[in-house]
């Protein structure tokens, strides 16, 4: 008995998985911290890593946008690897409520497409005051794929708001163009997103006459453009 007491504690190699708690996804970046040696390593598209440290010795995972984990090494037969999930902060944050102001096709549209995306949209990028979290989202080719995602969809809802206010059937029942001419007027004349959610409905229909007498200059008759009308 007293031969073990005092054996010596060897190190061993901890090996691990990283998945997403809900869509078991692996996280690629999770910073994985021995938090007696300071020693770190990064998960890999798998999700996995090997971590080298004694039994009972605490290891933290942090990875932006997931509630920081701490787990303590345990003994493991070898060429064993742990499963481990984290979940999303999101999930803290109030669910999202439809309320009576949105009253246009357009705004329960844009609130269904945003409480269905809202899991990623929650996901904020780390500062460089928090160099760990930092380094490892410039390092996951997942983490920089919501961010990419985000901006995506932020134009894709700019766009679908101004085809509200600057559709095909407004443009046509004040220009009377129609057809290939209908779409190349639009195309040459498209309307910014600021433009369209701060003008009046009359300052539209300004918008779209002045522009249209340009375009009747500019081609001299919708003849000249060879195209049905």
């Amino acid at each position: 008995m007293l031969l073990l007491i005092h054996a010596p504690v060897f190190a061993l190699v901890w090996h691990g998985r990283i998945v997403d708690a809900e869509t078991k996804q692996a996280l690629q970046g999770v910073v994985v911290t021995n938090l007696v040696t300071k020693v770190q390593v990064l998960t890999n598209e798998q999700g996995q890593f090997d971590m080298v440290g004694n039994v009972g010795e605490k290891v933290s995972f942090v990875c932006p946008g997931y509630r920081i984990q701490t787990h303590l090494i345990i003994p493991i037969v070898e060429g064993i690897r742990l499963n481990f999930s984290m979940r999303l902060m999101s999930n803290d944050l109030k669910e999202f409520v439809f309320v009576k102001k949105y009253n246009t096709q357009y705004q329960i549209d844009s609130a269904e497409r945003r409480s269905e995306q809202s899991r990623v949209l929650a996901r904020q990028k780390s500062s460089i005051g928090s160099p760990v979290s930092f380094l490892a989202e410039r390092l996951s080719r997942k983490q920089r794929s919501i961010f990419k995602f985000q901006k995506d969809f932020v134009r894709m809802e700019a766009d679908q708001f101004v085809d509200t206010r600057y559709s095909v059937a407004a443009v046509t029942s004040l220009t009377h163009l129609g057809g290939d001419t209908l779409a190349y007027f639009m195309q040459q004349y498209p309307m910014a997103y600021d433009y369209a959610r701060n003008a009046t409905a009359l300052e539209l229909k300004m918008w779209i006459r002045y522009n249209l007498k340009d375009f009747m200059q500019k081609t001299d008759s919708l003849r000249n453009l060879k195209l049905p009308y």
